[in-house]
């Protein structure tokens, strides 16, 4: 091989080496996004979840106060 193919072998390892680098750090840029809005969506549901579990103990109560005041009026 002349001087000039090595110098392109050189070139197009170069660039094939800053390929595989910048895919790899989309890929994990993506993974880490990923994650993070998993991670909020998660926090929503636990937030979610507990505000249901109030609304229904509110409805017991209520229900059971409505309950009451029916008996009393009997």
């Amino acid at each position: 091989m002349s001087a000039y193919d090595d110098e392109i072998q050189h070139l197009y390892e170069e660039m094939e080496q800053q390929i595989k680098t910048e895919k790899e750090k989309v890929v994990l840029e993506g993974a880490e996004r990923f994650q993070s809005r998993q991670q909020e969506l998660e926090q929503k549901l636990v937030e979610k979840e507990k505000e249901f579990e109030q609304l229904t103990q509110r409805q017991k109560i209520v229900g059971g106060n409505y309950c009451v005041v029916i008996a009393a009026d009997f």
